[in-house]
């Protein structure tokens, strides 16, 4: 005890590390519903052992005085008397004690499978909390660093304030789930750690990865085969059981005890000797017809019940089967790898009339590794295409452009097409020159013509 007290205190100001794997050992050790669990199936067996218990002999002694003034007589006696009843009663009775503490473990197997199952689901989801926070939190520092991004080239004129302010918008939105998602995992964490009594803990870390968890699916016939032998079936069947031993028990009761008693008399100290006797209760036969009826009334509704249990549980296996087969073909169709085209293009989407395809079939997917926005001019959304022209003249290349834009492309109404650039400021430069030149050939003129009149 010393020992384990000690490692119990060394470990207490250090981090526990928390997996799915070891909570039923946690809950076992430290749970208190866990332990509640333990403490009901003890209380159900030693009931029902209680009920069982034969029925001792009992030792009875009477003394009895006579005086009439002259003579005085006494007389004592002392004797053993022991009930008893037919063998086949006693026999009901250990039968439906050894079914009702199966049942009772049964039935307190299944409380502690379907407790297991909720703790273990809460951890999974508290795991889940864990990284849409962290996920979370990425975006935020991403959204962060493209406001400074746009708000470095907006100072230059590149975009407009407006798509700052919607990520600013964004930005908000983003910390407001992420306070959301902080309260919600705080408060299921310490919900857990209450109901497996780890509170007094200092740090627990939750850990385990269940993005892409892979998990082995049995066929419908194997999975409806597992139920039947699942506790809480078995706990019905054993209800059921125990309905008609109880039956038979309350039959049994129709023939009744009798007693029978053996002992010593002493009448006068002259007179003594021993004493047998018996005694039968009236009448010899008992009908019993109330708990006869009680007790096949149980049957049926046993019965009913475990009828109607296994039905529903096919029921909700069939369901969980399904919805299972759905989810695992999302699992498997969903890209492993966000920066993979192949990935991405193999993602199954539903049409407008209900067929799925892949989306590589309607687009062509490729990473593009250059800051995503969009720009506005005019008070429209302008996309710009870059180019260097190497080995030809650019005035000329422009004008091959636009030959083949407007002889090959159909614009729709709203689109137009622009060509800007240094071939541009090349062309405004020449209207620029050929202005001033022929500005300055009629300045000269007309200084000559002034001189020759002169």
């Amino acid at each position: 005890i010393f020992l384990i007290l000690f490692s119990v205190t060394s470990a207490s100001g250090q981090e526990l590390h928390l997996r799915l794997d070891n909570v039923e050992e946690l809950a076992e050790e430290y749970s208190p519903e866990w332990q509640a669990y333990q403490y009901l199936m003890d209380f159900r067996i030693r009931g029902e052992e209680a009920e069982v218990t034969r029925i001792n002999p009992t030792l009875n002694y009477d003394l009895e005085f006579l005086d009439d003034g002259v003579i005085s007589e006494y007389e004592h006696f002392a004797f053993l008397a022991k009930e008893f009843r037919t063998p086949g009663h006693f026999s009901n009775l250990k039968n439906r004690r050894d079914t009702a503490i199966r049942e009772a473990r049964q039935e307190i197997k299944t409380g502690q499978a379907e407790w297991l199952a909720e703790i273990r689901a809460n951890f999974v989801m508290i795991v889940l909390i864990k990284n849409e926070l962290d996920i979370l939190e990425k975006v935020q520092d991403l959204t962060q660093r493209i406001i400074r991004d746009l708000e470095q080239r907006s100072d230059e004129g590149e975009v407009s304030g407006i798509d700052i302010q919607l990520l600013r918008m964004g930005r908000h939105n983003i910390s407001s789930q992420i306070q959301q998602q902080r309260l919600i995992l705080e408060n299921e964490k310490s919900r857990w750690l209450t109901r497996m009594g780890l509170v007094e803990q200092n740090e627990v870390v939750f850990t385990g990865d269940f993005l892409r968890a892979d998990f082995f699916l049995p066929n419908l016939e194997e999975l409806l085969k597992e139920l039947e032998s699942s506790p809480s079936r078995l706990a019905g069947q054993l209800a059921l059981e125990r309905s008609s031993i109880g039956l038979d028990l309350e039959q049994s009761r129709r023939i009744p005890s009798f007693e029978l008693r053996a002992g010593y008399n002493v009448f006068h100290p002259d007179f003594h000797g021993f004493i047998v006797g018996f005694s039968i209760p009236l009448p010899l036969l008992n009908r019993n017809r109330k708990a006869i009826e009680q007790s096949r009334s149980e049957i049926r509704y046993r019965e009913l019940s475990l009828s109607n249990e296994e039905e529903n549980q096919v029921t909700e296996a069939k369901q969980l089967f399904r919805s299972i087969l759905f989810y695992r073909d999302k699992l498997e169709n969903y890209p492993e790898n966000l920066d993979d085209p192949e990935a991405i293009s193999r993602t199954p989407i539903e049409l407008p009339g209900g067929e799925r395809m892949r989306l590589g079939t309607l687009a062509d997917v490729r990473v593009s590794y250059s800051p995503a926005n969009i720009s506005r001019e005019n008070a429209s959304r302008m996309i710009v295409t870059q180019a260097n022209i190497a080995g030809g003249d650019p005035r000329g290349t422009v004008n091959n452009l636009r030959e083949n834009v407007n002889g090959n492309i159909d614009l729709s109404d709203g689109y137009v097409i622009n060509f800007e650039g240094q071939f541009d400021q090349e062309e405004q430069a020449s209207s620029t020159i050929l202005f001033v030149s022929f500005f300055q050939w009629c300045l000269s003129s007309w200084h000559c013509s002034w001189n020759s009149v002169q």
